[in-house]
């Protein structure tokens, strides 16, 4: 299966950057380079993502979100589930429109389904950053550090196994979800 995984992030954002650096480890990774996985970061503007997604010939038939994403979860939680297409509205972000706006999960994900080629398996990875770990530089909070490893192995096994995704709850972007992987191999 032809599988894309994309860090979302600013890069060079402290906790906000986790998915720029899982890519980063995840590029030259012995299983997911056998697998001919394309693994690329994804620190650009949401309808660049869009367009490197429409210019793949033969399209993707899977693609792989990893992002750091506040949801109010105990830091350092790694999260997976397949996006179902739906987005639980944000009241922070009312007054803006999605190509507005930076880099960020939501803002990929909305601009990609709208002028993009997204396929139908799309696969979320959400890291929870740290509380007032935001801001630039580079180095991560302790809690963040130790998610990396974690959701880098989780992103591989996704990548590689396609149980591994048939045992993911389906939610929207922002929904709850009463099932998080626990990172078993």
């Amino acid at each position: 299966m032809r599988t894309f995984v994309g860090g979302v992030a600013a890069s060079e954002s402290r906790d906000q950057s986790i998915g720029v650096l899982v890519s980063e480890r995840l590029a030259h990774d012995a299983p997911i380079e056998a697998a001919q996985v394309v693994v690329e970061e994804l620190s650009r503007n949401p309808v660049q993502v869009a367009e490197r997604l429409n210019a793949e010939w033969p399209p993707f038939e899977r693609v792989i979100f990893v992002s750091a994403v506040a949801r109010s979860r105990p830091a350092g939680t790694v999260e997976a589930y397949r996006w179902d297409g739906e987005v639980v509205p944000n009241d922070e972000d009312e007054d803006s429109s999605p190509g507005d706006r930076e880099a960020s999960l939501e803002n990929t994900l909305l601009v990609a389904r709208e002028y993009g080629r997204l396929p139908d398996e799309i696969i979320i990875v959400e890291v929870e950053p740290e509380v007032g770990a935001s801001g630039s530089g580079v180095q991560l909070s302790p809690s963040a550090t130790a998610a990396v490893e974690r959701a880098r192995t989780l992103v591989r096994r996704l990548a590689t196994n396609a149980q591994a995704v048939a045992g993911l709850p389906r939610s929207a972007l922002g929904g709850k979800r009463s099932v998080r992987d626990q990172l078993a191999d």
